[in-house]
């Protein structure tokens, strides 16, 4: 899992993309990098608030690791940019 992280970051690096930023972001989240794995969705998602995939995964992170007032902030900001995607009834 660490080669695989080191691997997609090396390629982010090179061009940064919404696909190669979640990959690095499950691949670092894999190898028990967890606060690395956030770091780089809210960096990416600094640049690209749009990213609706990047964002509900970063958002399920948070969750994960228990940041209930962040990942609050995530789902509301994904409801409210997208409130007509499907599988948002969730997040209200």
């Amino acid at each position: 899992a660490e080669e695989a992280s080191a691997q997609f970051a090396e390629l982010y690096k090179e061009r940064k993309s919404s696909i190669l930023v979640n990959q690095y972001a499950v691949s670092l989240w894999n190898s028990a990098q967890r606060d690395l794995a956030v770091e780089i969705l809210t960096s990416w998602l600094k640049e690209s608030p749009r990213d609706a995939v990047a964002r509900r995964r970063l958002a399920s992170y948070l969750v994960a690791l228990e940041r209930w007032s962040d990942a609050q902030q995530q789902f509301m900001t994904l409801v409210k940019e997208f409130p007509t995607a499907p599988n948002q009834n969730d997040l209200a």
